[in-house]
């Protein structure tokens, strides 16, 4: 996924360092890692998924040199789900490698966000989390977008989501 962001990305330099600095901001130091929420929204082709990849790559250049902690970066694409509900599905299995239903799934990852204490060191790694079409993850009760930016939330959860949609007024407008 990392590999799919073009070589540059002209006239995004601000929006670079400011999606950098609020995941490694969120990253900390050591094991201090804050769970976050980032927002990013506007309109369709204007470089905002192609932005996100790029700092994630970065970022991965830096784990690399040992200046930034481990952590595992998740995307998930809202258009690639048959129903919101699969999010948990997705997220698991690229957290764990093992497949499970989504009702499972969001049991495990209640668990795994909650809990002071990691099974596995992979588990205690910190997790970064692209949501990418999150308009197409609403419900009738709201509970996959209430999960995603409720877990972040939790003392323990280690886990920093980013996002990402087209501006609600161009989808209406």
């Amino acid at each position: 996924m990392l590999a799919s962001s073009p070589g540059s990305l002209p006239c995004r330099n601000k929006e670079i360092d400011e999606i950098t600095g609020f995941v490694t901001g969120a990253l900390g130091a050591g094991n201090q890692c804050l769970g976050r929420c980032l927002y990013i929204h506007g309109v369709p082709g204007t470089g905002k998924t192609a932005t996100v990849l790029t700092v994630m790559k970065n970022l991965q250049a830096k784990v690399d040199d040992g200046i930034v902690q481990p952590y595992r970066f998740v995307e998930i694409n809202g258009l690639k789900l048959s129903q919101p509900e699969n999010l948990y599905k997705v997220l698991y299995e690229a957290l764990t490698g093992h497949r499970v239903g989504w009702k499972k799934a969001l049991h495990f990852l209640n668990q795994r966000f909650s809990e002071s204490k990691h099974t596995s060191k992979d588990n205690n790694q910190p997790c970064v989390l692209l949501v990418d079409e999150l308009d197409l993850l609403v419900t009738r009760n709201q509970s996959v977008l209430y999960n995603i930016f409720d877990w972040p939330t939790r003392a323990w959860s280690r886990l920093v989501v980013i996002g990402k949609q087209l501006s609600i007024y161009d989808l209406y407008s």
